[in-house]
C-alpha cells in the first residue's frame, strides 16, 4: 500500500515551516536524482514548484511539473515522483480539515486532483510564497485571501464580483479596514460582517480594488502617514514585497531597506522627509 505521510510531513528537506488559520506552509527542497516511492498524505496540499522538475504519476496518469507548475493534491491520493539532474524547491501548503469542509459551500469539492502551468493560479501560489516570508499580521490575513483564491480555482468555482460598480457592503466594509487596521484581522471575520461569503468577498475586493485585502491592510499605514500617490505601493510585483510603515523590502536592492531609500529610489523626497520626521519625534523636536 506504500506510505502514508501524517499532516506536516513531506519528504526532502524542509527550509522553513509557518502556521496560518489551519494551514501548514512549508519550503521543501529534494535532491538532483531522487525518487519518491508511492505515497500518499493525510490530508489535501496544494504545491508550487519554484525551482526544477520531476515527472510524477499518480494512478494510471503522468503530470510533468516544472517551475510554475501549481499542483493541488486530495487527501489519500497516491503518487510517486522521479526528480530530475537538478535539485527542486516546491513550496507546500497543506490543508486543514475545517478548509476542506467550507469548500463545499463554494459549489465544489476538493476531492480530485488539479494543476495549472503558469497563469494566474500560478501567480496566486508565488505571491503566497513571498507572503509566506513576511511574518507580520497583515501577512496572514493576505495567505488567507490567496489560499481561498488558489481553492475556489482548483474546485473549478466561477466565484465573481457583482456586476455593479462598488457594491454599497463592499465600501462600507473598505470603510471598516480603514478604521480598524491597526487591529488584527481576518478575512473571515471581515466578509462576516460585510454579510458576504469570504470566497465572494476576496474576488470581489481584487476585482474593485486590485490588490487583495492583505496587501490593502499593508498598504494602509502609509498612505495614512500621508505617502504620496506617485510611488508605487509594490515596487516590481505588487504582491511580492513585504511593505511595512518603516521599512520595504526592494527587490532591486536584495535587502530590507528603510523606506527614506526605497523612496529616494522611486524619484521622491518624501521618504529622506518621512525619517526626519520619525527622528524628530523620538528626540521630542
Amino acid at each position: 500500500m506504500g506510505t502514508q505521510l501524517e499532516g506536516g510531513r513531506f519528504f526532502g528537506r524542509t527550509l522553513r515551516r509557518r502556521s496560518v488559520a489551519q494551514l501548514t506552509l512549508a519550503d521543501v527542497v529534494y535532491p538532483a536524482g531522487a525518487r519518491l516511492p508511492s505515497h500518499s498524505h493525510e490530508r489535501a496540499y496544494f504545491c508550487l514548484i519554484r525551482r526544477g522538475s520531476y515527472t510524477e504519476t499518480y494512478g494510471r496518469r503522468t503530470r510533468e511539473c516544472r517551475p510554475m507548475t501549481l499542483v493541488f493534491h486530495p487527501p489519500g491520493e497516491r503518487h510517486a515522483q522521479t526528480f530530475s539532474g537538478s535539485p527542486v524547491a516546491s513550496f507546500n501548503v497543506e490543508i486543514g480539515c475545517e478548509w476542506l469542509q467550507r469548500a463545499t459551500e463554494w459549489s465544489g469539492h476538493l476531492d480530485q486532483p488539479a494543476e495549472f502551468h503558469g497563469g494566474e493560479v500560478a501567480a496566486l501560489g508565488l505571491s503566497l510564497f513571498h507572503e509566506f516570508a513576511c511574518d507580520d499580521k497583515d501577512s496572514a490575513v493576505t495567505i488567507e485571501g490567496l489560499t481561498i483564491e488558489i481553492l475556489a480555482a482548483c474546485t473549478g468555482s466561477n466565484a465573481t464580483a457583482c456586476g455593479a460598480p462598488h457594491p454599497r457592503w463592499l465600501v462600507e466594509a473598505r470603510d471598516l479596514l480603514d478604521a480598524r487596521f491597526r487591529e488584527p484581522l481576518t478575512l473571515r471575520s471581515i466578509a462576516r460582517e460585510a454579510g458576504v461569503h469570504p470566497v465572494y468577498f476576496a474576488t470581489a475586493f481584487r476585482r474593485f480594488y486590485h490588490r487583495s485585502v492583505g496587501e490593502y491592510l499593508r498598504w494602509r499605514p502609509l498612505e495614512y502617514e500621508g505617502l504620496p500617490g506617485n510611488i508605487a505601493p509594490f515596487s516590481g510585483s505588487r504582491r511580492n514585497n513585504c511593505v511595512r510603515l518603516h521599512y520595504g523590502h526592494d527587490e532591486n536592492l536584495g535587502a530590507i531597506t528603510s523606506y527614506g531609500r526605497v523612496a529616494s529610489r522611486a524619484g521622491s523626497t518624501h521618504g529622506a522627509r518621512y525619517d526626519h520626521r520619525r527622528q524628530n519625534a523620538r528626540r521630542g523636536d
